[in-house]
């Protein structure tokens, strides 16, 4: 099921107006960019980034306003001021998540995975609809940029990946003036998360 539908079913659900999209292109009228604002609940939901259709740029902020809008689990009312973000591609590695640290732990994988995230249930879950090898990447790119935006006083990040963009990403935090620790292997993640109060 589409981002839109699922925020259109959630609002029917919980009472609130449906979303209203507001979407507009830039570039040559032969090879427009798009972007879009939803407005659900007197809040709006956008994007920095353009994408080559209306529909995906549509799709993108249906996401974060879905995700945003999301019930918080006990887990995540509990730390709702942690002391690290965790960030993690777990189509490379599915580490042992210890609930009981302050930690916010987001997760990210392709729609396509076949991952069992069931076990993840307390995580923020982040999907993207690609099976391009670099698209959980660039989500987890994305999602970090946002991160720095809504949660400024955060400075601790872990990162969890193998891939080659994560240490881009690694680079790109400590610049911004954060404490970043980028792990390649599960059990180094898990034995710092272990030493975490």
């Amino acid at each position: 099921m589409s981002y839109k539908n699922k925020l259109q079913e959630y609002c029917l659900k919980n009472g609130f107006e449906l979303p209203i999209y507001s979407s507009s292109s830039i570039g040559e009228s032969h090879l427009p960019l798009w972007k879009s604002i939803v407005y659900v609940s007197n809040v709006n939901f956008s994007c920095e980034y353009s994408f080559p259709s209306k529909v995906k740029a549509e799709q993108f902020v249906a996401m974060n306003a879905y995700q945003y809008l999301q019930p918080k689990t006990d887990y995540q009312k509990q730390y709702t001021n942690p002391s690290w973000i965790a960030l993690i591609d777990i189509e490379n590695i599915q580490p042992k998540i210890y609930y009981n640290k302050p930690v916010e732990y987001h997760i990210f994988l392709s729609e396509y995975s076949s991952i069992d995230t069931s076990e993840y249930k307390d995580c923020i879950v982040h999907k993207i609809n690609s099976s391009s090898n670099e698209a959980t990447d660039h989500l987890m790119t994305y999602e970090a940029g946002r991160l720095l935006y809504t949660k400024p006083d955060i400075k601790n990040y872990l990162i969890l990946s193998r891939d080659k963009s994560s240490g881009i990403l690694n680079n790109l935090l400590k610049r911004d003036g954060n404490d970043v620790v980028h792990f390649k292997n599960k059990k180094d993640f898990e034995n710092f998360i272990l030493t975490l109060n």
